[in-house]
């Protein structure tokens, strides 16, 4: 299963920290152990169409990605601290 390290969870493919209330979820980071992408590229995801916080795992449209909550994007983790979250609040239903 590919690994994610320096994540977050976007707004949209470009960009734009997102909040528990969105709509839409997707993924930017740094992929390790892809099929088909190099080790370390930076990559946006396709939507996300769930989360399993106990297992570490996001389901994207067309992968399913292990996301460790120690290495997530360090701006990112500021921003959900600082708006009163954390990653359990996010939900997809």
């Amino acid at each position: 299963m590919p690994t994610l390290k320096n994540w977050s969870i976007n707004v949209t493919q470009y960009g734009g920290f997102a909040l528990p209330e969105c709509p839409k979820f997707f993924l930017i980071g740094e992929v390790q152990g892809h099929p088909r992408l190099p080790d370390g590229a930076k990559i946006f995801t396709s939507q996300v169409k769930g989360f399993d916080w106990a297992k570490q795992e996001a389901q994207t449209l067309n992968t399913l990605y292990h996301l460790n909550p120690q290495e997530m994007d360090e701006e990112f983790a500021v921003f959900l601290t600082k708006e009163g979250h954390t990653l359990g609040d996010f939900k997809i239903s």
